[in-house]
């Protein structure tokens, strides 16, 4: 782990947010030069992703995910999720979160299998 942040914490912490739908604290949680991609979208900048996740919010009636297994490297955390959309659709996916030396998100990498 470098510096003195806990990632798997902060980590955990952005999961939180995110089930919670609390875009306030994902704000908090991201750099200005945040990047998210995934199966479908590529964004980049704080507001384009709170954006993408506003939209992913009204879109759905729910969203939970919820983390099998982490493994942390330097400033990078591997999530292994299972996320459940709308209480039916199940997918399994890894989440690649990297992180800045004050221990805010840089970017966003999730892959759906």
């Amino acid at each position: 782990m470098s510096g003195d942040h806990d990632y798997r914490r902060i980590a955990e912490t952005y999961v939180s947010a995110f089930n919670g739908r609390d875009l306030e604290r994902l704000a908090t949680l991201f750099t200005e030069t945040v990047s998210l991609r995934d199966w479908s979208l590529d964004v980049h900048g704080r507001e384009a992703v709170l954006q993408a996740n506003r939209d992913m919010f009204a879109a759905t009636e729910s969203i939970e995910a919820s983390i099998l297994k982490s493994v942390v490297e330097d400033r990078t955390v591997v999530l292994e999720l299972v996320i459940v959309v709308n209480r039916t659709e199940r997918l399994a996916v890894v989440d690649v979160l990297e992180f800045d030396a004050s221990g805010r998100l840089l970017a966003i990498r999730a892959y759906k299998s």
